[in-house]
C-alpha cells in the first residue's frame, strides 16, 4: 500500500499534483476538503476564522474516510493543506505509512493562480491570514517546488523522488 499525502498553502498545486499522480501514476485521489464539515465550510465561504475545534472535528472524519479508502485502494493520494503541524503528526500517528510530501509555490504563483480560479471565494486579506496560520513542516518531508507552469517540472520531481 502506498498512502501520499500532498500539503501546503491554499493555491500552492495540491490538486493538480494530485491529478498528476491519478493520471500518470494511477492513484486514486481523494481531495481532503471533500470532509469538511458544515460549520468549518460556512466559516470558509463567509472568509471567518477556523477554529481549533473545527479542524479537530474535520481532521476526526478526514482520518476514518482515509483509513476507509486505503482498505480499497493500493494507491492512494490525498490533497489537503494541512495547516497545523499537529494534524500532520496525527496523521502519521493513525496511518504510519503515509509519505507527506510538502507543495511549495512562491507567494506571487500561489496569487496569480488563486486570481485565475473561478468562484475563487477568498479575500486577499483571508488568505494572508491562512497563510500566517500555516505551519512550515519540522517532520521528515518530501518536497515539490511547483512555479513552473505545466506538469511536466512536477513529473520530473516525482520521478527523482520515486526513484531515490
Amino acid at each position: 500500500m502506498i498512502v501520499i499525502v500532498l500539503f501546503g498553502k491554499i493555491g500552492s498545486g495540491k490538486t493538480f499534483a494530485g491529478e498528476i499522480l491519478k493520471n500518470h501514476y494511477h492513484f486514486y485521489h481523494y481531495e481532503g476538503d471533500q470532509d469538511l464539515p458544515l460549520e468549518m465550510l460556512e466559516a470558509l465561504n463567509s472568509n471567518k476564522p477556523i477554529s481549533d475545534k473545527m479542524r479537530g472535528n474535520f481532521f476526526k472524519r478526514l482520518f476514518i474516510n482515509l483509513k476507509k479508502i486505503i482498505k480499497i485502494h493500493e494507491k492512494v493520494v490525498v490533497s489537503q493543506t494541512f495547516i497545523k503541524e499537529k494534524y500532520r503528526k496525527q496523521l502519521l500517528n493513525k496511518i504510519p505509512e503515509a509519505q507527506l510530501f510538502y507543495i511549495e509555490t512562491s507567494d506571487k504563483n500561489r496569487l496569480k493562480r488563486l486570481g485565475k480560479r473561478i468562484g475563487n471565494k477568498f479575500k486577499i486579506d483571508y488568505i494572508s491570514q491562512m497563510d500566517k496560520n500555516f505551519e512550515a513542516p519540522t517532520i521528515p518531508v518530501k518536497k515539490i517546488i511547483n512555479n513552473v507552469a505545466g506538469e511536466t517540472e512536477i513529473l520530473r520531481q516525482l520521478k527523482e523522488i520515486f526513484s531515490s
